[in-house]
Formats: C-alpha cells, sequence, structure tokens
C-alpha cells in the first residue's frame, strides 16, 4: 500500500457560490478544480521503508517463536523419554527385586533367622521402591501430556522433520 501511495491521487471539486443581495451585485458563481500532485521530492520513501522494516520484525518474530516452539518439543520429547524409561526399569527390575527381597526377609523372619528390625527395614525399602514407581508414573502422564501440549504447536511437517528416537 505503501508503494501506491507514492503517487498522490488527483482531487476533484465541484463548487457553488452565491452573493446575497446588499453585498454588491446578485451573482451565482460555478467552480470547478483539478489538481494533479506532482511528486518530485517526495516518492514515500519512508514510509515504504517503515513498512518493509515491519514486515521483517514480523518475520523474525514468527521465525522466533518456530525456533521455541521446536526447542520446547524437544524438551518434551526428552522428559517423556527419560520418565518413561525410569517407569519401565522401576516396573520390570527394581519393583520385583523389592518385593522378592521383602519376602525373602518375611520368610526368615518366620523362621527366626531374621529380626523384627530387618523385617521392618525390608518392608520400608518396599514401601520407598512402589512410591517411587508411582511417583514415575506420574512424571511419564506428566511429561506426555507436556508432549501432546508441544507437539500441538508444530505443523506436521516439523513433526515429521524430526527424527524419532
Amino acid at each position: 500500500m505503501q508503494k501506491a501511495g507514492r503517487i498522490p491521487d488527483p482531487t476533484f471539486s465541484v463548487g457553488v457560490e452565491h452573493e446575497p443581495p446588499g453585498g454588491g451585485p446578485d451573482e451565482n458563481t460555478f467552480n470547478i478544480g483539478v489538481s494533479f500532485p506532482l511528486p518530485i521530492w517526495n516518492q514515500n520513501g519512508g514510509n515504504i521503508k517503515a513498512a518493509r522494516a515491519a514486515v521483517d520484525q514480523s518475520r523474525i518474530a514468527l521465525e522466533q517463536l518456530e525456533a521455541q516452539a521446536a526447542a520446547d518439543y524437544a524438551m518434551a520429547r526428552s522428559e517423556y523419554a527419560e520418565a518413561s524409561a525410569r517407569c519401565q526399569m522401576y516396573r520390570d527390575q527394581t519393583v520385583p527385586k523389592s518385593a522378592k527381597v521383602r519376602e525373602t526377609i518375611e520368610f526368615k523372619y518366620e523362621k527366626g533367622a531374621a529380626t523384627l528390625i530387618d523385617l521392618l527395614n525390608a518392608e520400608q525399602t518396599d514401601n520407598t521402591v512402589r512410591l517411587a514407581q508411582d511417583q514415575a508414573m506420574n512424571d511419564t502422564a506428566a511429561a506426555a501430556a507436556d508432549l501432546k501440549s508441544a507437539s500441538a504447536t508444530l505443523s506436521e511437517s516439523q513433526l515429521r522433520a524430526e527424527p524419532l528416537n
């Protein structure tokens, strides 16, 4: 639009003047005017440069937002992978081992080979491990929600461009 404003529009005017009686002769005048401004020194260059600068600033802001969205997605994906791996480790390794140790100590306690303190420590450790597994499951769910939220801001082509791990 600023480029179109380099050449000013012509101005057309039409008018009627009526001289009232008592102030001179009773005359009605009709006038028609046409004005063609000549933009010799003003080519609207300042406004054109300002419009170009605004476009450049908008493009840079868009690129920054796209980069931030991609970074958020990568961070969410990394957090989800870590939380999921931790949850799987608790589920497949730590919790079964903790339960087996607790059961062994219970058996020894029943046979008189372990003390009450040993049994209570094994139960406390097993409970701590189960709570850690629950926390890992909560962290995985939160990371999955963050990943879904971050992926919603990216386009399909940007998601396809990301390598899957």
